[in-house]
């Protein structure tokens, strides 16, 4: 599951982020230097529960 990113200004900062699905939205967060990639097994396995 390869989903598109998406990107929105917050506080003069270009912020990306994937809005898949339907329900509420599962917040997934990464630390500095690590990117979003990280979470690309388990999107899968949650996908039902947003």
């Amino acid at each position: 599951m390869m989903a598109d990113k998406k990107f929105a200004e917050i506080n003069g900062l270009r912020m990306a982020y994937i809005d898949e699905g339907e329900g509420d939205p599962i917040v997934f967060l990464h630390g500095n230097p690590t990117s979003s990639f990280l979470w690309r097994s388990i999107w899968p396995h949650v996908a039902d529960l947003g």
